[in-house]
């Protein structure tokens, strides 16, 4: 079954880096957990050095590191992150999900934000979220 997801033109820089500094990792169950409870257009992600937030108005799912739900990185102690990603349409990133074992996060300096859905070791899927 092939999945095709209508874009927007946009003009990719083709030096276009990640910024690994600030990130989460997450399983890929508990990003299809994320999508399917929460269910909504939008999610905000709020990450600090300790837990990774997913919520809207209605839900909210946070992981942490203590629990060993999440890997967070390049976040210092007292410091916050908050960027609003879209999950629309759901069965495009329900799909990616099954498609990979875990889900990067990464925030750039422009707070812009790539998920970063590795798929094997060769393939990975990105999808980027302007600021």
């Amino acid at each position: 079954m092939t999945r095709q997801l209508n874009l927007l033109p946009y003009k990719v820089n083709q030096e276009l880096r990640i910024d690994y500094k600030a990130f989460v990792s997450i399983d890929s169950k508990d990003f299809k957990r994320v999508v399917l409870e929460i269910n909504a257009h939008s999610v905000f992600v709020n990450l600090s050095d300790s837990e990774a937030t997913f919520s809207n108005d209605n839900k909210k799912i946070i992981f942490t590191k203590e629990e060993r739900k999440c890997i967070i990185g390049g976040i210092k102690k007292g410091k916050e992150y908050e960027v609003l990603i879209t999950l629309h349409p759901l069965v495009f990133f329900l799909d990616l999900s099954y498609q990979a074992q875990r889900l990067w996060l990464f925030i750039q300096k422009d707070f812009s934000t790539i998920l970063v859905f590795p798929s094997g070791l060769w393939t990975q899927f990105w999808v980027y979220f302007s600021p």
